[in-house]
């Protein structure tokens, strides 16, 4: 059963949409809101929640979304139709909103977040005011091709979207880029960032962003020193991430360590690429 909880930050909000389950685990889904404006929408599994904030979201007017991903876009066509909001996405995927059938979804995805009603957008603004703070969109693909977060240059807030999430964990999806993933990491570390709002796992502290680049950095070093030609992805994972786990299984290795094995040796096939990446 879905729970939501109002935790404030100030001038906005976070609304954190969790079950017991993944409360445990330490995520859920959180919607950053000033009152007139809305980061992200929920999936569509969580629409029974969203619609119970509906009165609280009265005075919304604008909705602005950091990506393509099911979980971030399920409740944007219900808060247009109950709310008539205007929606701001990423440009790379606003053909994808409009679409009936929208983008291909593997079953796990649509079991755990659902699929998304279509919906129109327009470009999101590079420049928009949320909370009283001056917002600037910043371009951090990799996760998925079209994301972007949201930076308040005079707080030092970053709302990171997926950019971070768990700082140390192995798995990653089929279709991320892991170079893309890593350039926008050492990009978003260059700005004078003082507290992070993540989608999933609420307010943490900055040094995230660094734990994130640290660990790829290790991994890296670890793939380097142990890959040998012909050797199997399923192999290289076990020695650097362990044994099979239930994410590897539910979502048919479309969730898995695998691909980070895959991606981190591609890489290092590219010793130009590899060295821009690891080598700091």
């Amino acid at each position: 059963m879905l729970k939501v909880e109002k935790v404030s930050h100030g001038n906005f909000s976070a609304f954190a949409i969790y079950t017991t389950m993944s409360r445990k685990l330490g995520m859920g889904i959180y919607l950053y809101t000033d009152g007139r404006g809305m980061i992200d929408t929920a999936s569509r599994t969580a629409r029974r929640a969203l619609t119970s904030i509906l009165p609280e979201l009265k005075s919304l007017e604008h909705v602005y979304i950091t990506h393509h991903h099911e979980d971030h876009i399920g409740g944007a066509a219900l808060l247009k139709r109950e709310l008539g909001v205007e929606i701001f996405a990423p440009p790379q995927s606003m053909p994808l909103f409009a679409e009936e059938k929208g983008f291909e979804l593997q079953l796990y995805r649509v079991l755990i977040w659902g699929r998304a009603e279509p919906f129109e957008a327009q470009p999101l603004p590079d420049e928009w005011e949320f909370g009283g703070m001056h917002m600037r969109t910043v371009p951090a693909f990799g996760h998925a091709f079209d994301q972007h977060v949201f930076f308040a240059d005079e707080a030092g807030y970053l709302f990171s979207a997926d950019l971070v999430l768990l700082p140390r964990t192995y798995h990653m999806m089929a279709d991320e880029d892991l170079a893309a993933h890593v350039r926008s990491l050492k990009r978003v570390a260059e700005l004078p960032i003082k507290r992070i709002f993540c989608a999933h796992r609420g307010a943490s502290e900055p040094d995230l962003i660094f734990k994130k680049l640290d660990f790829y950095k290790e991994v890296a070093q670890r793939v380097k020193s142990l890959y040998k030609p012909g050797m199997s992805m399923g192999t290289l994972a076990r020695k650097i991430a362990g044994r099979v786990k239930m994410a590897d299984v539910i979502t048919l290795w479309h969730y898995s360590r695998l691909h980070l094995m895959r991606k981190m040796v591609e890489l290092l096939e590219n010793e130009e690429l590899f060295s821009e990446l690891f080598d700091y």
